[in-house]
């Protein structure tokens, strides 16, 4: 459960003027004294405003919710097939990162960096979030934007051309691009998330059957690598692999409805996890 303060200071990260919600206010804040990992997080991540909005929405707060859709839809006007995983407050898609060497950092850590380079990475998970989020606030009634429906079709007909390929991820890696199972599953939610939309619409028309073969693709492609299988090993308290039926073995009541003979043992989220897709699935890279 949120307590007042926590959405207080969920609350203080948006912006009134135009609905953004900046990951932090602060910048070049070291992950270690002296260390040289000091980013700017004074900008949009779409991810972490999910997190804040489904926080938000949990508590009964929807406003949040539909000023930012409306932000996003802002955003990637003109080119939501350009999705970035990041904006200004103002929408803005040019976040350079540069250096200022003349300010010595927080205790000594340098560089003291304004702007982002992780603004040109791809990071296929962030559209699993997206929708996660809207579907929730959908869900709970929020109002129809004209051009919802209008967006999703370009956002999904994209990542149902790219949910195959390696990315950054949710770690932001500064190096070569790479498979990573949580971006497989995230991609997986955003196809789910949109179906049951459709579903509660009573649509079951063509772009419903498209998106749900998608979704189903994706599911036998992340259970046929058995990325799953292998990272939620590592979470078990033996460290024993158990077998399991060769057609599933996410162990996932929401990730794969069909039961497996492992489905009765205790799950545990991962860290890296949405808060609200239901999925007790690892986030190990693929290897």
């Amino acid at each position: 459960m949120w307590s007042g303060r926590s959405l207080v200071v969920l609350k203080g990260l948006t912006y009134a003027p135009t609905g953004g919600i900046v990951a932090a206010p602060t910048t070049s804040l070291p992950e270690q004294l002296g260390g040289v990992r000091n980013w700017d997080y004074r900008y949009c991540w779409l991810r972490d405003t999910t997190f804040t909005l489904l926080a938000l929405m949990n508590a009964g707060y929807y406003d949040e919710a539909r000023r930012w859709r409306d932000w996003l839809f802002r955003a990637v006007a003109g080119s939501p097939d350009q999705l970035q995983i990041m904006y200004g407050l103002g929408g803005e898609r040019r976040l350079t990162e540069w250096e200022i060497p003349w300010l010595p950092g927080y205790e000594g850590s340098r560089p003291v960096r304004i702007g982002n380079a992780a603004v040109n990475q791809i990071q296929l998970d962030v559209y699993g979030e997206i929708l996660d989020a809207l579907y929730h606030a959908h869900s709970h009634g929020l109002p129809p934007n004209k051009h919802g429906d209008a967006v999703g079709t370009v956002l999904l007909k994209h990542l149902a051309k790219t949910w195959d390929q390696p990315d950054e991820g949710i770690w932001e890696v500064r190096g070569p691009r790479q498979h990573f199972t949580h971006s497989k599953v995230m991609a997986w939610v955003a196809f789910d998330r949109v179906v049951k939309v459709l579903d509660q619409r009573g649509n079951t028309g063509t772009a419903t059957q498209r998106w749900r073969h998608v979704r189903d693709r994706i599911h036998a492609d992340v259970c046929r690598k058995r990325s799953i299988l292998h990272s939620v090993a590592l979470f078990r308290p033996t460290g024993r692999r158990r077998s399991m039926r060769a057609s599933c073995s996410c162990r996932s009541s929401a990730f794969c409805p069909q039961p497996t003979r492992a489905s009765s043992a205790p799950s545990r989220r991962s860290s890296g996890a949405s808060l609200s897709t239901g999925l007790s699935i690892a986030t190990t890279p693929e290897r």
